[in-house]
Formats: C-alpha cells, sequence, structure tokens
C-alpha cells in the first residue's frame, strides 16, 4: 500500500494554514497486489463483455431446452 498525505513545507506555512488542520490529510491511496503469473487479469470492460456472452449462452440454453 502507498500512502500519500498533505504537509506543511515550513513552520511559516504551518502557522499561515494550520488553522484549517489540512497537516496531515490523506492526499492519495494506491494498493498494489501480487497474483501468481498463471492467474487471468480482467479489466471491467472485459468482465462486462465476459457476463454478456454468458447471458446470451444462457437464453440460447432455455431456447433449447425448451423445445
Amino acid at each position: 500500500m502507498k500512502t500519500t498525505r498533505y504537509t506543511y513545507s515550513n513552520t511559516f506555512n504551518q502557522i499561515m494554514f494550520g488553522v484549517f488542520g489540512h497537516d496531515k490529510e490523506l492526499k492519495h491511496r494506491e494498493y498494489i497486489f501480487s497474483i501468481p503469473s498463471n492467474w487471468k487479469v480482467m479489466s471491467v470492460n472485459d468482465a462486462k463483455q465476459l457476463q454478456k456472452q454468458m447471458m446470451k449462452k444462457q437464453q440460447f440454453l432455455k431456447q433449447k431446452s425448451a423445445q
């Protein structure tokens, strides 16, 4: 996990802007995951396409079993 926080660069800025209480406030957080190389990594678009394909296949199987 990588975290970035706001901090004052010097005491003058801390005195001037410390009233707002933004010192050490979270700016950005990034999560980093490691997965085995044999796993497939899917984007959101890939997952949506796969869902559409599965729905089409289910409809086809329902039609086929109804006949």
